[in-house]
C-alpha cells in the first residue's frame, strides 16, 4: 500500500511554458535559500537562479505522536465533541491503510499541524475537513481514483492546507485558479478539502444551481508530467518529495486548478460573448496531447463541444485556461458559498480582493464600479487601500501583475501574456508608519525561490509598479 503501483500514470510530454529560466530536472536536493532582505529599492533582489527542483524537506517537527483513544479515555464522562470524533476516526483509518510506520507518522504528523494552525476555522469546519479526508483515503472499491493515489492526494492536500504559499501552477495557464487555490485553502480550507475528496471519488463535482460537472472527461485526472513525477516518487522519511517537488504543481493542486476553471464555465459560458456559444453547444476545460513542435503548448484547451452531435464535435475558443482577472471573483464565489438565514446556499458575496492597475482597468471597468474588482492607480492608494484591507478581514489579495516590469520580483519569463496573478498574503508596516516603507509579502507559483514571506518582504511601491 505504500509503493505506488498505479501503472495508467504516465508523464505527458513535457513542455516549456510555466518558468524557462526554472527548467527543472528532478534531483534531490534541499530547499534553497530564498532571497535576502533588500536594503532599498535601488538594491537588486537575490534571487537564486535554481537548476534543478529541489526536494522540500520535511517541514513539520517530529511530535511525539498520542493514540486519540487514550486522550478520549481521559474524558469517558465528558462529551465526545464532533471534532474529536472526527479525529478519532481519521487516526483509525490512517493506521489501518498505511502500512509503513514512518510514513503513518508523517501522515498523522500533517494532520495534526493542519488542526493546530486552524484556530479561526472553528470546530465544526475543522471536523468537516476531518470526515473529508477519511472519506477520501477509506477503502473502497466503487470509486474514481484508485486506493494508493487517493492516500497520496490526502498527503498532498493536507501539505498543500499546511503551505498555501508553496502551491504552484507548474507548466499550466492557472495562475489565477492557483492563487484562488492559495486563497480558499487560508480562509476556508474545508472547501477545497472536500471539492477534492468528492471528484476523487465520484470523477465530477456539483455546482451550487445543482448541475453535475464532469472533471473525469477532461483529461485533468491523468496526471499530468510534473503531478505524475511527485506521484511516482517513493515515500523518503526525510523528504517531501512524493507530496511535493519545488516548482512542480502537485497532483492535487491540478485536480484543484483545472476542475475550478471547469467549474466557472459551467456556470458563465454565456460571458463568452464574442464566440457565439449555441445552445447546443458546452464550454469545457480539458487536456489534450500536447503540440510537439511547440515547447509552449501546455495541452490545456477551452472548447465548445456540441452535445447534438454523435461524436461531440467542438471548436477550440482558447488554447490556454482563458481566465481573466475580472473572472476570478466570480469563481471564487461559485467555490465560497453564501448562506442565508435558512442556511440555504447561494453564490459568495466576497468582492474587491481583485487588485488590478491602469492598463487592465478599460477591460474591467463595469467590475470597478460595481466594487468586484479594485482598481489602483497611485503607490499612496495602494498603501490606504493595503491597510484598509488588512483592517476589514480582506487579505490574502490577488495581485495582476506584469512580471516583465521587475524582474528581480518575478523573475526572467519568455511568454506572449503579460499578465500574470500572485498573491499578497500580509502587510509588515514600518515602526514610523511611514507609508513608503510599508513592505508586504508576496508569494508567486513559480517555486520557493520567487516568494518574498517574513524577512524577505518586499516595499509595497514596488510591487505597485508592476500592477498591471
Amino acid at each position: 500500500m505504500d509503493n505506488l503501483a498505479y501503472s495508467e500514470i504516465k508523464p505527458t510530454t513535457k513542455s516549456n511554458l510555466g518558468h524557462p529560466s526554472l527548467e527543472f530536472q528532478p534531483e534531490s536536493l534541499q530547499l534553497p535559500k530564498l532571497p535576502t532582505e533588500s536594503a532599498s529599492a535601488s538594491e537588486p533582489l537575490s534571487v537564486p537562479q535554481l537548476q534543478s527542483a529541489p526536494e522540500l524537506e520535511l517541514l513539520q517537527p517530529n511530535r511525539v505522536l498520542v493514540n486519540i483513544d487514550d486522550r478520549l479515555s481521559e474524558s469517558l464522562n465528558k462529551e465526545i465533541t464532533p471534532l474529536a470524533l472526527a479525529d478519532k476516526n481519521l487516526d483509525h483509518t490512517a493506521r489501518a491503510m498505511i502500512e509503513n510506520p514512518y510514513r503513518l507518522e508523517r501522515f498523522l504528523n500533517l494532520k495534526q499541524t493542519f488542526i493546530d494552525r486552524q484556530a479561526n476555522l472553528g470546530n465544526q469546519n475543522i471536523a468537516s475537513a476531518l470526515e473529508n479526508l477519511n472519506r477520501l483515503i477509506s477503502e473502497n472499491q466503487n470509486v474514481y481514483l484508485p486506493e494508493n493515489v487517493r492516500l497520496k492526494l490526502a498527503e498532498q492536500i493536507l501539505f498543500n492546507a499546511n503551505n498555501p504559499s508553496l502551491i504552484d501552477q507548474g507548466k499550466s495557464t492557472t495562475c489565477l485558479t492557483a492563487n484562488i487555490e492559495k486563497r480558499i485553502y487560508l480562509k476556508q480550507p474545508h472547501i477545497a478539502i472536500k471539492l477534492l475528496t468528492d471528484i476523487a471519488l465520484n470523477g465530477n463535482l456539483v455546482n451550487l444551481e445543482g448541475k453535475t460537472v464532469d472533471i473525469a472527461n477532461s483529461g485533468f485526472l491523468e496526471p499530468d508530467s510534473q503531478s505524475a513525477e511527485v506521484l511516482n516518487k517513493p515515500f523518503n522519511p526525510k523528504y517531501l518529495s512524493d507530496i511535493k517537488i519545488d516548482n512542480f504543481r502537485n497532483f492535487a493542486s491540478q485536480i484543484f486548478q483545472s476542475a475550478s476553471v471547469n467549474l466557472y464555465y459551467s456556470k458563465y459560458f454565456d460571458q463568452l460573448e464574442s464566440y457565439n456559444i449555441l445552445p447546443n453547444e458546452e464550454v469545457k476545460f480539458i487536456k489534450v496531447k500536447t503540440d510537439h513542435g511547440n515547447p509552449s503548448d501546455t495541452g490545456e484547451r477551452v472548447i465548445a463541444m456540441d452535445n447534438n452531435s454523435s461524436t461531440q464535435a467542438s471548436r477550440i475558443l482558447f488554447e490556454a485556461s482563458g481566465l481573466y482577472p475580472q473572472d476570478a471573483v466570480d469563481l471564487y464565489n461559485l467555490l465560497v458559498p453564501s448562506y442565508d438565514a435558512t442556511g440555504k446556499s447561494g453564490l459568495g458575496q466576497e468582492k474587491g480582493f481583485v487588485v488590478v492597475g491602469e492598463n487592465t482597468r478599460p477591460f474591467v471597468e463595469k467590475q470597478i464600479k460595481s466594487g468586484a474588482v479594485t482598481f489602483i492607480d497611485t503607490p499612496e492608494n495602494f498603501s490606504q487601500f493595503l491597510q484598509l484591507a488588512r483592517l476589514n478581514g480582506l487579505l490574502p489579495l490577488i495581485l495582476n501583475v506584469n512580471p516583465e516590469i521587475d524582474a528581480r520580483l518575478f523573475g526572467p519569463r519568455i511568454a506572449e501574456n503579460t499578465s500574470h496573478a500572485i498573491m499578497l498574503h500580509e502587510l509588515k508596516t514600518d515602526p514610523t508608519n511611514n507609508p513608503a516603507l510599508l513592505k508586504v509579502e508576496l508569494s508567486n507559483q513559480w517555486g520557493a525561490g520567487f516568494n518574498f514571506m517574513g524577512k524577505k518582504a518586499v516595499l509595497a511601491y514596488q510591487v505597485f509598479n508592476s500592477l498591471t
